[in-house]
Order: C-alpha cells, then sequence, then structure tokens
C-alpha cells in the first residue's frame, strides 16, 4: 500500500516527503549519537506531524484521484516535522564550538548606522510599538498553515512542494553558515533576558539534556528567510500576495528588536531565502517538465 500511494505522488510531493524524511533521519540520529534529550520528548513532538501523516495516505487511498485536499495534511506533517528536525540541527551543529562572531556582526551593523540598544530603547519607551513588533514576529506560527491551505486550493499543484523544498534548501544553508559563524543575541550584552543565548551558552558549555525547542541561530536569521518564502509563495496569486505582502514586511521589520537580532542577520537571511527560492523553483519546474514529457 506504501509503494502505491508513493507512486501516484507526483515528483515533486515524493521529493519534498523524501527531503523532510532524510532531514529528519539525519537530526533524530545525530542527536541520539551525541546523547541529546529535548523537552518536550521528541515523540511528543512528531504526534501531530505522524498523525497527519496517516490522514493524508489514508485520504490518499480512499481517494487517489482528489489533487487538493490531500495536500493539506501532507504538508502541514511536513512542515511540522521540519521545523522540529531543523530547531535539533541548530543545535546540533552549533556543538562544533566555532568562535562567536558577536563582535563582528556588532561591528558591521555600526557600519550599517545601526545602534541596536538604541532601538531596544525607542521600542521599550514605545509600548504600543514593542507590541506590535511581538505580534508581527509572532504571525510565523499560523502563516505555514494559511500558506498550505490557500496554495492547496488556488495555486499551482507543486507550489506546497516548493515552499517545503525551499526551507530544507534555506535550512541547509542556514546550518553551515550558523555553525562556522555563531554568535549570542545582541540582548545578551545589554543585559536583557535572552533565553536563546543563555541556551547556546549552556549548549557550549557541554549541556546535552532537556535541551528546548527555541531558535538560537543569530546569523543568517530564519525569521527573515520564512518572511521572504511567505510571500513568494503567492506569485501569481494578487489578494493572498497583497496581504502576505503587508503581513512579512512588519513581521521583517520587528526581528531586530522582537527576535533580537543583528541588522546583518535580517540581511543575509533575506539573500539566503531568494537563492533557496530560486533553487527549488528551478528543481520544481524541472520535475515539472519531466512528468509532462512522461504524460
Amino acid at each position: 500500500m506504501h509503494q502505491r500511494i508513493m507512486s501516484g505522488l507526483p515528483k515533486a510531493d515524493r521529493l519534498a516527503l523524501v527531503c523532510v524524511a532524510a532531514c529528519c533521519a539525519v537530526a533524530f540520529g545525530c542527536a541520539a549519537l551525541l546523547q541529546m534529550s529535548w523537552d518536550p520528548p521528541l515523540w511528543r513532538m512528531l504526534l501531530a506531524p505522524a498523525g497527519l501523516l496517516l490522514v493524508a495516505f489514508a485520504y490518499r487511498r480512499l481517494k487517489p484521484d482528489e489533487t487538493r485536499l490531500s495536500q493539506i495534511p501532507l504538508y502541514i506533517a511536513l512542515w511540522l516535522a521540519a521545523s522540529v528536525a531543523g530547531v535539533q540541527l541548530t543545535f546540533i551543529t552549533n556543538t562544533l564550538n566555532f568562535p562567536l562572531q558577536s563582535e563582528t556582526f556588532f561591528a558591521m551593523d555600526r557600519a550599517l548606522g545601526f545602534d541596536w540598544a538604541e532601538w531596544a530603547k525607542f521600542n521599550f519607551a514605545n509600548p504600543w510599538l514593542a507590541q506590535f513588533s511581538s505580534l508581527a514576529y509572532k504571525s510565523h506560527v499560523f502563516q505555514p498553515v494559511a500558506a498550505v491551505l490557500i496554495v492547496a486550493f488556488f495555486g499551482p499543484r507543486d507550489r506546497n512542494a516548493n515552499l517545503v523544498i525551499t526551507k530544507l534548501i534555506a535550512l541547509a544553508l542556514m546550518l553551515a553558515i550558523s555553525a562556522v559563524l555563531p554568535a549570542l543575541e545582541p540582548g545578551y550584552y545589554y543585559g536583557y533576558n535572552t533565553p536563546a543565548a543563555e541556551a547556546m551558552i549552556a549548549l557550549r558549555e557541554g549541556q546535552r539534556m532537556d535541551l528546548q525547542y527555541i531558535g538560537i541561530v543569530c546569523f543568517p536569521s530564519f525569521h527573515t528567510v520564512m518572511a521572504v518564502i511567505y510571500v513568494t509563495v503567492y506569485r501569481g496569486m494578487p489578494i493572498p500576495l497583497a496581504i502576505s505582502l503587508v503581513i512579512n514586511l512588519c513581521m521583517l521589520f520587528s526581528i531586530p528588536f522582537a527576535g533580537d537580532h543583528y541588522l546583518v542577520d535580517v540581511i543575509a537571511g533575506f539573500a539566503l531565502a531568494l537563492f533557496a527560492q530560486w533553487l527549488a523553483t528551478k528543481i520544481t519546474r524541472r520535475m515539472r517538465r519531466s512528468e509532462h514529457e512522461v504524460a
């Protein structure tokens, strides 16, 4: 049954599924070798994606010709699983303990005319702005679900696959860069509460137990990557594109303060997202052409 379902999937869906499975295998396998444990435990984090995958495969079994609704549980499951694996991989790669580059990023920000401490003070002096930044920053929670739903009903058939493949390419590049150029959040150096910086310090000091599912990467900013791909996923769909553009411009604005990032993190994340989107689009277009040639 499993082989029949897989063979019935378009090539782009199969690639997305295989790539997420490979990402999870690497993350969970390396974490086990390093004797890392997580809070919440891994099995609990995988309950939702596993259940959604079962729903997706059961639905395809019952209605093999349906090509829209079946995408929803499949791609929400893939997004969730990739996110769990991605967080674990950021911890794993940062066990390499390359020298911190925080001073370098502070210097680069100063060269750009950006002072993180002054920007933080301005936000704290204007509580409405700090609240706005917090809400905009947290929009990444609902945006992937909205994207999967909208694209499933109104987008090209391979667009959800393109979204997930873009995320995985960007994740792989971010892991390589952040492993070699790690940094602590700027807020840490000014005495602010910084759970991510504290988690990275503990990791670098040898902590491997009860690790939290939080983002610890500064450079490049993966929130910026998401802000870009949440917009580009709607290309060719004017109304969702316009709405997403507004939401994600707000999220980009929020990243230095609400996300506790250097400005150069945002610039690097933007470039990374554009490259990942370009490469993923080349891959999915080639797959679409090959399917049409076979047909």
